[in-house]
């Protein structure tokens, strides 16, 4: 069994679980349900808000292949939970079917997994 809620919130499930020997066991599972909530609050330490600026606030300007670009966007969790993450850069913008083997190797963005803290 998976805890997969469907909403947010407190969550409990009663499980039956039945053994081969015909006993059961009756249990109740409890999980917290929370909605993911992650915002850009700063690029280049300047914060950012999306009303006023808009999302190229975060795109980069053109470069020369030798040339290196650099840009340090703050991301804030407001989620209660712990949220792991890792990053991924692909060729195509819009490919029905991303796989690892697609990435692209000339972008580099650090740290390149982890986890945010909630809240």
């Amino acid at each position: 069994m998976s805890f997969n809620p469907e909403r947010e919130g407190k969550l409990e499930e009663n499980l039956i679980l039945a053994c081969d020997n015909q006993t059961s066991e009756f249990y109740k599972l409890t999980g917290y349900g929370a909605m993911m909530d992650l915002d850009i609050i700063a690029v280049d330490g300047k914060e950012v808000n999306f009303k006023e600026n808009p999302f190229e606030t975060v795109y980069f300007d053109n470069t020369n292949p030798t040339s290196e670009s650099k840009r340090v966007i703050r991301v804030k969790n407001s989620s209660p939970i712990l949220v792991p993450f890792h990053w991924s850069i692909y060729k195509q913008k819009n490919a029905q079917k991303i796989s690892l083997e697609n990435e692209d190797t000339h972008y580099r963005v650090e740290p390149a997994q982890g986890k945010i803290q909630g809240g």
